[in-house]
Protein backbone atom coordinates (compact mmCIF):
# COMPACT_ATOMS: atom_id res chain seq x y z
CA UNK A 1 0.00 0.00 0.00
CA UNK A 2 2.97 2.73 0.58
CA UNK A 3 4.15 2.03 -3.06
CA UNK A 4 1.19 3.73 -4.15
CA UNK A 5 1.45 6.87 -2.48
CA UNK A 6 2.40 9.48 -4.20
CA UNK A 7 5.90 10.87 -3.60
CA UNK A 8 5.66 14.22 -1.31
CA UNK A 9 7.35 17.52 -2.90
CA UNK A 10 9.76 19.08 -0.55
CA UNK A 11 9.67 23.01 -0.40
CA UNK A 12 13.02 24.36 -1.25
CA UNK A 13 14.34 27.94 -0.78
CA UNK A 14 15.86 29.98 -4.23
CA UNK A 15 19.06 29.56 -3.31
CA UNK A 16 18.91 25.58 -2.38
CA UNK A 17 17.67 24.94 -5.65
CA UNK A 18 20.55 24.79 -8.27
CA UNK A 19 19.55 23.96 -12.34
CA UNK A 20 21.87 22.97 -14.98
CA UNK A 21 23.67 25.73 -17.16
CA UNK A 22 22.46 23.35 -20.39
CA UNK A 23 19.01 20.75 -20.55
CA UNK A 24 18.89 18.57 -23.61
CA UNK A 25 20.06 21.67 -25.52
CA UNK A 26 18.65 24.43 -23.84
CA UNK A 27 20.44 27.15 -22.64
CA UNK A 28 19.98 28.21 -19.00
CA UNK A 29 18.31 31.81 -19.40
CA UNK A 30 20.51 34.11 -17.07
CA UNK A 31 20.86 37.80 -19.23
CA UNK A 32 20.22 40.32 -17.54
CA UNK A 33 17.41 41.52 -19.18
CA UNK A 34 15.52 38.41 -18.01
CA UNK A 35 16.61 38.90 -14.46
CA UNK A 36 13.32 40.38 -13.20
CA UNK A 37 10.99 37.75 -14.97
CA UNK A 38 13.16 34.82 -13.28
CA UNK A 39 13.40 36.42 -9.96
CA UNK A 40 9.55 36.83 -9.88
CA UNK A 41 9.32 33.07 -10.99
CA UNK A 42 11.16 31.73 -8.21
CA UNK A 43 10.29 34.86 -5.25
CA UNK A 44 7.06 35.13 -5.95
CA UNK A 45 5.01 38.71 -6.99
CA UNK A 46 2.13 39.31 -4.87
CA UNK A 47 0.69 41.76 -6.72
CA UNK A 48 -0.10 39.36 -9.76
CA UNK A 49 -0.74 36.70 -6.90
CA UNK A 50 2.73 34.70 -7.58
CA UNK A 51 3.70 32.79 -4.62
CA UNK A 52 7.14 31.66 -6.59
CA UNK A 53 8.35 28.51 -7.40
CA UNK A 54 12.33 27.52 -6.73
CA UNK A 55 11.89 24.66 -8.72
CA UNK A 56 11.11 26.77 -12.17
CA UNK A 57 13.81 27.14 -14.83
CA UNK A 58 13.64 29.50 -17.63
CA UNK A 59 15.69 27.96 -20.46
CA UNK A 60 16.30 29.66 -23.69
CA UNK A 61 16.35 27.47 -27.05
CA UNK A 62 18.34 27.92 -30.23
CA UNK A 63 15.23 28.26 -32.62
CA UNK A 64 14.71 31.53 -30.86
CA UNK A 65 12.14 30.45 -28.05
CA UNK A 66 12.23 30.16 -24.67
CA UNK A 67 10.74 27.30 -22.46
CA UNK A 68 9.99 27.05 -18.98
CA UNK A 69 10.76 23.94 -17.22
CA UNK A 70 10.10 22.70 -13.79
CA UNK A 71 12.12 20.20 -11.41
CA UNK A 72 9.46 17.25 -10.31
CA UNK A 73 9.68 15.70 -6.74
CA UNK A 74 11.12 12.19 -9.23
CA UNK A 75 14.23 14.61 -9.70
CA UNK A 76 13.15 15.32 -13.44
CA UNK A 77 12.67 18.20 -15.65
CA UNK A 78 9.24 18.87 -17.05
CA UNK A 79 8.34 21.37 -19.66
CA UNK A 80 5.75 23.48 -18.13
CA UNK A 81 5.02 26.06 -21.54
CA UNK A 82 6.88 26.72 -24.34
CA UNK A 83 6.44 30.19 -26.12
CA UNK A 84 5.79 30.71 -30.08
CA UNK A 85 8.77 31.58 -32.13
CA UNK A 86 9.73 35.79 -31.61
CA UNK A 87 7.35 35.66 -28.55
CA UNK A 88 9.18 38.65 -25.91
CA UNK A 89 9.36 37.19 -22.58
CA UNK A 90 6.70 39.59 -20.22
CA UNK A 91 5.05 39.32 -17.02
CA UNK A 92 2.10 37.57 -19.07
CA UNK A 93 3.75 34.31 -18.12
CA UNK A 94 3.16 34.65 -14.55
CA UNK A 95 -0.15 35.67 -15.67
CA UNK A 96 -0.95 32.77 -17.47
CA UNK A 97 0.83 30.17 -14.78
CA UNK A 98 -1.43 31.87 -12.15
CA UNK A 99 -4.66 30.99 -14.02
CA UNK A 100 -3.47 27.84 -14.97
CA UNK A 101 -2.16 26.89 -11.69
CA UNK A 102 -3.81 23.61 -10.31
CA UNK A 103 -2.72 24.42 -6.59
CA UNK A 104 -5.79 27.23 -7.07
CA UNK A 105 -8.46 25.77 -8.39
CA UNK A 106 -9.31 21.76 -9.46
CA UNK A 107 -9.56 19.99 -12.88
CA UNK A 108 -12.87 20.08 -13.33
CA UNK A 109 -12.92 24.35 -13.36
CA UNK A 110 -10.01 24.49 -15.23
CA UNK A 111 -12.00 22.35 -17.81
CA UNK A 112 -14.95 24.64 -17.65
CA UNK A 113 -12.87 27.91 -18.22
CA UNK A 114 -10.94 26.30 -21.32
CA UNK A 115 -14.66 25.19 -22.72
CA UNK A 116 -16.51 28.81 -21.96
CA UNK A 117 -13.29 30.34 -23.74
CA UNK A 118 -13.45 27.91 -26.53
CA UNK A 119 -17.27 28.49 -26.41
CA UNK A 120 -16.63 32.16 -26.80
CA UNK A 121 -13.94 31.86 -30.00
CA UNK A 122 -16.63 29.86 -31.22
CA UNK A 123 -19.29 31.77 -30.82
CA UNK A 124 -17.43 35.22 -32.12
CA UNK A 125 -16.43 33.22 -35.66
CA UNK A 126 -19.98 32.23 -36.32
CA UNK A 127 -21.03 36.22 -35.52
CA UNK A 128 -18.15 37.09 -37.80
CA UNK A 129 -19.18 34.44 -40.54
CA UNK A 130 -23.18 35.70 -40.29
CA UNK A 131 -22.12 39.01 -40.75
CA UNK A 132 -20.40 38.59 -43.54
CA UNK A 133 -22.93 36.47 -44.90
CA UNK A 134 -25.73 39.28 -44.14
CA UNK A 135 -23.37 41.76 -45.95
CA UNK A 136 -23.01 39.65 -49.06
CA UNK A 137 -27.12 39.27 -49.20
CA UNK A 138 -27.30 42.49 -48.96
CA UNK A 139 -25.85 43.21 -51.78
CA UNK A 140 -27.47 40.45 -53.92
CA UNK A 141 -30.27 41.66 -52.82
CA UNK A 142 -29.33 45.33 -53.16
CA UNK A 143 -27.85 44.32 -57.05
CA UNK A 144 -31.28 42.52 -57.79
CA UNK A 145 -33.04 45.94 -56.97
CA UNK A 146 -31.28 47.81 -58.88
CA UNK A 147 -31.05 45.51 -62.01
CA UNK A 148 -35.16 44.55 -61.81
CA UNK A 149 -36.31 46.89 -60.07
CA UNK A 150 -39.09 46.66 -57.25
CA UNK A 151 -42.00 44.26 -58.26
CA UNK A 152 -44.21 43.35 -55.96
Amino acid sequence: MLGLMPERELTYAPSQVMHPQYQKGRRLWTDPEVADIVHRLHYGDPTLGWEGDPRLALYYREDGRWELQRLEADGEYRVVCRSRPGLALDLGLIRHLVAHDMRRKNALALQEEIDKANAKVAQDREDALASEANEALSKVVWGLNKDVGHHY
